[in-house]
């Protein structure tokens, strides 16, 4: 009985074969380690910007941070002195007006 199924290859082709594949493989396998190494390098590159990006963000946030310190100063400063200005005038318009009290005060009883 013979068998209609099989095929007579040669040890050359089957060689051939194998050594094709062989390089396919191998093709395959210096692709994949090309993809590494750029998806590494890519992988470095948005770490590095990324970083870059955070530290010149933290670095406007803190000058933000210090510009409204200084102007907040600037303002309890100037409220103060407004108070002390405001102070001082009420003090004085409440001497005058004693003063001028007094005067009436004597200018009546004088008369």
């Amino acid at each position: 009985q013979f068998n209609n199924d099989a095929v007579f290859v040669s040890i050359d082709e089957v060689d051939e074969r194998k050594e094709e594949v062989s390089e396919l493989q191998k093709k395959l396998q210096d692709l994949k380690s090309e993809n590494e190494y750029e998806l590494h390098n890519k992988e470095g590159m948005w770490q590095k910007e990324f970083k870059e990006l955070t530290e010149e963000r933290e670095s406007i946030l803190v000058a933000e941070r210090n510009r409204y310190e200084t102007l907040q100063d600037n303002f309890d400063k100037f409220k103060r002195e407004q108070k002390e200005k405001f102070e001082i005038e009420e003090t004085n318009h409440l001497q005058i007006t004693q003063e001028q009290e007094n005067q009436f005060e004597h200018k009546l009883a004088v008369e």
